[in-house]
């Protein structure tokens, strides 16, 4: 998968669970969980693909050690009287996530400290990348800017 898979992905998925700032998720928020998302492919920043993959950040041990650095990480950024718990799980869940979907795109080294093997395949094809990519795209973007102007809309014409 792509970054933007990455780190959109988890948002579409948690959006619900981020705190909020009028109708939409709160931006810190939502960056901490994209950002948690995208961080194993930052700290590892080789081009080709197959590098990447074969990082330690890919493995079940990097992710669960960046995953479990998602909660100081939230309750540092947005302070220790918001719902920082609920934030730090959805950024520790896109970090695994990110593992978990490099497995079937292409398989990672799961077990990196004890074994070099890559577990896993190419179990999705390249173009199904670039069309998650603009379905994470244009989901953020409903869930982010339509869908609530549709509901404050909805509001105002029901209280009238």
């Amino acid at each position: 998968m792509t970054p933007v898979t990455h780190g959109l992905l988890p948002l579409l998925l948690a959006h619900r669970r981020l705190p909020r700032t009028g109708d939409r998720p709160a931006g810190l928020a939502s960056g901490l969980v994209a950002g948690f998302g995208v961080l194993p492919d930052l700290l590892c920043p080789h081009l080709d693909i197959l590098a990447r993959h074969a990082a330690w950040s890919h493995s079940l041990a990097g992710g669960l050690g960046l995953g479990l650095l998602a909660w100081p990480c939230a309750r540092w950024a947005l302070g220790p009287t918001s719902p920082w718990q609920r934030v730090g799980t959805c950024a520790a869940l896109a970090t695994i996530s990110h593992v978990g979907l490099d497995l079937v795109t292409g398989g990672v080294p799961l077990f990196l400290p004890v074994s070099t093997r890559v577990v896993g395949a190419h179990y999705v094809p390249f173009w199904l990348w670039i069309a998650s990519d603009t379905a994470c795209v244009l989901g953020v973007y409903l869930i982010y800017r339509a869908f609530p102007r549709l509901r404050s809309a909805k509001r105002s014409h029901a209280a009238r």
